[in-house]
C-alpha cells in the first residue's frame, strides 16, 4: 500500500474555509501538513503539493503567475476568484487545477474540498494499480503485447 503525504499551502483563505481544510480527515494512506500565508510566497509555493488560494480582493493575475512559476509540476492549484477575476486568470488555466467562484459558503467549501480529496484518492489508487500491472506484465517470461486493431503496438513487456 502506498503512503501519500500532502503538503497544503493555504493562501489568503478566510479562517472559516482554512479550518474546513485543516480539520478534514485525510483519506486512507494520506497524511496532511499545512502552511499558511496571507499572500503567495515563492518558497512555500515550491514546497507545496496542493495550493488553495483565495485571490478575491487581490491581484489574481499576479497570484496565478507566482503559482505557475514556482510550483512543482505535480502541484495542484485551486484558486478562489470572483466572476470578474476569471478573465484575468485565463492565461494560467493550464496551471490551475480548479477554480472556485466566490463567494463560497462553508458548506460549499467543505463539499468542494471533500470532492478534491476523493479525486486525489482515486488518482493515487489508479497509479498504484498501474504500477502493479506494469510489474506483473514485465515479470512474465512469455511475450506479452497489447496492440490496436490497426496493428499498432501500445504496450509490450520486457520479454518482448
Amino acid at each position: 500500500m502506498y503512503h501519500c503525504p500532502v503538503t497544503f499551502y493555504l493562501v489568503g483563505l478566510p479562517d472559516e474555509i482554512a479550518r474546513i481544510i485543516e480539520d478534514a480527515q485525510p483519506q486512507p494512506s494520506f497524511t496532511h501538513h499545512f502552511t499558511r500565508s496571507d499572500e503567495p510566497e515563492e518558497a512555500l509555493t515550491a514546497q507545496a503539493s496542493a495550493i488553495f488560494a483565495d485571490a478575491t480582493g487581490h491581484d489574481a493575475t499576479a497570484w496565478a503567475r507566482v503559482f505557475a512559476a514556482h510550483r512543482q509540476a505535480t502541484t495542484t492549484v485551486t484558486l478562489i476568484v470572483s466572476h470578474d477575476q476569471v478573465p484575468a486568470v485565463e492565461p494560467y488555466f493550464n496551471d490551475i487545477a480548479d477554480l472556485w467562484i466566490a463567494p463560497l459558503s462553508a458548506a460549499e467549501a467543505s463539499w468542494r474540498f471533500n470532492h478534491w480529496q476523493r479525486a486525489c484518492k482515486r488518482y493515487a489508487d489508479s497509479w498504484e494499480t498501474i504500477q502493479y500491472l506494469e510489474a506483473t506484465i514485465n515479470s512474465i517470461p512469455s511475450l506479452v503485447w497489447y496492440k490496436s486493431k490497426d496493428g499498432i503496438h501500445h504496450k509490450v513487456n520486457d520479454a518482448f
